[in-house]
């Protein structure tokens, strides 16, 4: 329900979600998931863009989960979710190619290791954004996809917990079934 439901606001359009089954809601703003909230959504929502570390608390308090892609951020994250008695449920965004934002996939390992050690952190999942998933070349998107599902190769051979893993957004959805994963992230396919 991203950028105000693509035009459609969010709290009819999340109701209605929740409603038919969506185990998940996101949104690309810390003030959006608030707005919700305080609007009596309680479905998990996933804040797709980092937050800044001084609002961690504020999002904990209202029960976000939260990407991070950065140690500072993770950290901050850690001290909120202890000062608040609370286990923080974080998602680590990779960039296989979108290049918006995101760690890259060699430095994955060693922060998702870190952010495990973390007191008061918990992996909920990892996940990936394609650049080009609706154009007519689906090969940027399949070489994206074999880059992220490495990487979670990589992560259970080493025993390394990540949670879910995601990376199909609408496009994706109807074009790459592979991409399916854990679970998926429709946007404007929904509307």
């Amino acid at each position: 329900v991203k950028g105000n439901g693509f035009g459609h606001g969010y709290i009819e359009p999340s109701r209605a979600f929740v409603e038919a089954g969506a185990d998940y809601l996101a949104v690309t703003r810390l003030d959006e998931a608030l707005v919700m909230r305080n609007e009596g959504i309680d479905a998990p929502i996933l804040v797709f863009a980092p937050i800044l570390p001084q609002n961690a608390e504020a999002a904990l308090a209202a029960d976000l989960d939260l990407t991070v892609t950065s140690l500072p951020l993770v950290e901050a994250i850690s001290r909120a979710a202890q000062r608040l008695g609370k286990t923080a449920p974080v998602w680590v965004k990779i960039d296989t190619g979108m290049c918006r934002f995101g760690l890259l996939r060699q430095d994955a390992m060693t922060f998702i290791e870190r952010a495990n050690s973390l007191r008061g952190i918990k992996i909920a999942g990892i996940y990936t954004h394609f650049a080009t998933a609706i154009e007519a070349a689906l090969a940027p998107s399949r070489e994206q996809l074999n880059v992220f599902l490495d990487l979670l190769r990589m992560l259970q051979a080493a025993g390394i917990d990540y949670g879910m893993a995601s990376a199909a957004n609408s496009a994706a959805i109807l074009r790459l079934p592979d991409s399916h994963l854990d679970i998926v992230r429709p946007g404007t396919l929904l509307y």
